[in-house]
């Protein structure tokens, strides 16, 4: 049998755009990690901060209360960041979608190994298929 070279073309076009699409999903995934722990670290001191403050005995005075209110209104804050910009969900929607354009770039690596094995031709209509449908299911632009 003999191959088709628009279909190999066809197919090594789309084994490039879904290692680029991993790659950039990836590395939007890190990013949106990275900013959600930039924004929890804050968090996580003020928390410490506040059940220090509130487990000792110290007088009731006003610096106190402003700096709990403080406190408390950069915790407000902060949470209200992530959830207003949906950070943990952007990055669990890139990640996921990395992951979805890894293995069809590793399913059509197997593919084309098995066709060049078998000297069979590649069905290329599938892979295209899928990939159009995962492009679909980025939610986050």
């Amino acid at each position: 049998m003999s191959f088709d070279s628009s279909q190999i073309d066809s197919i090594e076009i789309y084994k490039d755009y879904t290692y680029i699409m991993y790659i950039l999903c990836d590395k939007t995934s890190s990013f949106y990690s990275k900013i959600k722990n930039i924004i929890n670290i804050p968090i996580v001191i003020c928390s410490a901060a506040l059940s220090i403050m509130n487990s000792t005995n110290v007088e009731n005075t006003d610096y106190v209360k402003y700096l709990s209110t403080a406190l408390n209104l950069l915790i407000a804050l902060s949470i209200a960041m992530l959830n207003v910009y949906k950070i943990p969900e952007k990055e669990h929607s890139f990640k996921s979608n990395s992951m979805n354009f890894l293995k069809l770039h590793n399913k059509i690596n197997t593919e084309m190994a098995k066709s060049k094995t078998t000297m069979t031709d590649l069905d290329v209509i599938p892979i295209i298929n899928e990939y159009n449908v995962i492009c679909e299911y980025i939610i986050f632009h």
